[in-house]
């Protein structure tokens, strides 16, 4: 008899899994087929894992909770995800932990806005109905059995309370900037994980930041040019003969300023990790306030580029997972093609991909007609001896090399690597464009190599902040390039983004204030720390951060 029970129950169990297998597969399709009516999938990839993670999620909760619960529960899960859709309508972008405050604090603006965007929310809206009533006609006909272990609801409550309380006790990051492949809800509740562990009680205990909006860039003219940004990863200029470092590590590099053909100064960072400074790069916008403009994408330079008739690339050589949580905060939607390195669970160390792909990308592109190309690199990224091609290899390890001069010999490596790569994408540029083109290089952040103990990036330090600034224009008499040219021998990531706004044919308005630039640490809104610096004077001088909240 006993037997028998427990023979029935496994059945009833499998029924169960399999139905949770078919309503998670519900759910998937139909976000997939969303995703790819509107565009959306070559952004935001829907990988069949999500399927998998959404049949766990509900099979816990048809063991824990009664019929009618379960199904709440379902509609929960697809609310979240629905709440996604619309976002992705308006900004074209996933719902962020920031987005959450700011809507909860501007709730007249947002229902002011979403009157006037019905029409781009109808087909999500209507799609998320049917997507419910199917779920709802599923559970009719094949019934489930649920409910079998009813103390798992604690259990799971306090499953979700974790996340958020995890954040708030040990500074955990979870949350703090969804994924691109993650599914709906699961990015919704890393999201909202975020703001209740980190944002909320931050925003609860501290004055909120000013915010200083400057007026949008201004459109000026049309350029009939291309615009290239080459974005490097983990370069501090400290390691490039183009700024007087021993090893000859930019051979092409230095021949072009020796013979007047480009302009080269230091430069600091926004931010010590890439999740922090590209964001406010791309968006044009730096300090503690630059949350709620990234957020709205108003000032992002792919939206401006192709607002005012560029053609717009992103070609990344780092894989589709390392950018999963920078591309929500770049305007994806204002990217006309987008190529990245290894596809999403890709091992891409042993799929050996280097920056090379970048010169093949810009080889295959379309200089017919005005671009804006961001290529960006693997670059100088630990582990250093795994970012160039052993062919490449021009400072080799020596027996009795310790540890630190064989690491910093690999990164130099590397840095005679990009100095290749920028001369090979340079050269093809010339030889096939039609039209005059400006190229710009610099980094994301720079790198700690050993000084006092010290290794890569992400912790405020003397070396993380230290990027360069190279410019080539194929027309030297150009504005932006005579502009440039007079740049003290400091600058720095929000110079070099408004710079990029006036090639691509806009006015941007004056930074405020103008003379200090603020440094961030490991988190935008600056709970990690900050470094501010005087810009008035060369070489900038650090100086004592007023409280951002006073």
């Amino acid at each position: 008899m006993n037997r028998e029970r427990a023979l029935s129950q496994l059945k009833s169990l499998s029924y169960t899994l399999l139905t949770c297998v078919v309503m998670a597969g519900v759910l998937y399709g139909v976000e997939t087929g969303l995703f790819a009516q509107r565009g959306w999938l070559e952004r935001f990839p829907r990988p069949l894992l999500s399927w998998a993670e959404t049949a766990g999620v509900l099979f816990l909760l048809a063991l824990a909770l009664k019929p009618r619960g379960f199904f709440a529960s379902v509609v929960a899960i697809g609310l979240l995800g629905y709440l996604q859709w619309l976002h992705l309508a308006y900004f074209g972008t996933f719902i962020q932990p920031n987005s959450i405050y700011l809507t909860l604090t501007n709730m007249g603006e947002v229902f002011e806005t979403a009157r006037g965007f019905v029409g781009q929310i109808l087909i999500p809206t209507l799609v998320f109905v049917l997507q419910m009533a199917l779920l709802r006609e599923i559970l009719k006909r094949l019934r489930p059995q649920t409910n079998f272990v009813p103390a798992l609801k604690w259990v799971l409550i306090l499953v979700l309370l974790y996340a958020p309380v995890r954040t708030a006790v040990t500074g955990n990051t979870y949350g703090k900037q969804p994924p691109v492949h993650g599914f709906g809800f699961s990015n919704m509740y890393g999201s909202f994980s975020y703001f209740f562990g980190k944002i909320l009680p931050f925003k609860l205990t501290h004055r909120s930041a000013p915010l200083h909006l400057e007026p949008l860039p201004v459109e000026t003219l049309r350029p009939q040019r291309h615009v290239i940004l080459i974005m490097g990863e983990s370069l501090r200029f400290d390691n490039m003969s183009l700024f007087g470092y021993h090893r000859p590590t930019t051979p092409h590099l230095d021949r072009l300023l020796a013979d007047n053909k480009l302009i080269a100064r230091k430069g600091f960072s926004g931010g010590v990790s890439t999740d922090v400074a590209l964001p406010m790069f791309f968006n044009g916008h730096q300090g503690y306030d630059a949350a709620p403009v990234i957020i709205s994408q108003k000032r992002c330079l792919f939206a401006l580029a192709q607002a005012n008739g560029f053609g717009t690339r992103f070609f990344s050589a780092q894989s589709q997972t390392s950018l999963s949580h920078i591309l929500n905060y770049i305007c994806p939607q204002a990217i006309d093609h987008l190529q990245v390195g290894a596809p999403l669970g890709a091992d891409e160390e042993k799929m050996g991909f280097n920056d090379e792909i970048l010169i093949d990308a810009i080889k295959a592109a379309d200089l017919s007609t005005p671009q804006f190309i961001v290529l960006h690199q693997r670059g100088s990224h630990s582990p250093y001896d795994l970012r160039y091609p052993r062919t490449a290899a021009v400072f080799l390890p020596e027996k009795g090399d310790s540890y630190e001069i064989e690491q910093i010999k690999h990164y130099d490596n590397t840095v005679h690597y990009t100095d290749w790569v920028l001369s090979e994408v340079l050269k093809d540029i010339e030889a096939r464009s039609k039209l005059p083109f400006d190229l710009v290089f610099t980094s994301d952040h720079g790198e700690a190599l050993g000084e006092g103990g010290v290794w890569g990036h992400v912790m405020l330090n003397e070396f993380t902040h230290h990027i360069p600034f190279v410019f080539y224009s194929s027309d030297s008499k150009n504005a932006a390039f005579a502009e440039a040219s007079t740049w003290p021998e400091f600058t720095n990531h929000q110079q070099i983004s408004r710079l990029l706004m006036r090639m691509l044919g806009y006015r941007p308005p004056p930074p405020a204030p103008s003379n200090t630039f603020l440094v961030m640490g490991s988190d935008m809104d600056g709970l990690n720390g900050a470094w501010l610096f005087d810009f008035s004077v060369q070489p900038p001088v650090r100086i004592p951060e007023p409280d951002p909240t006073k």
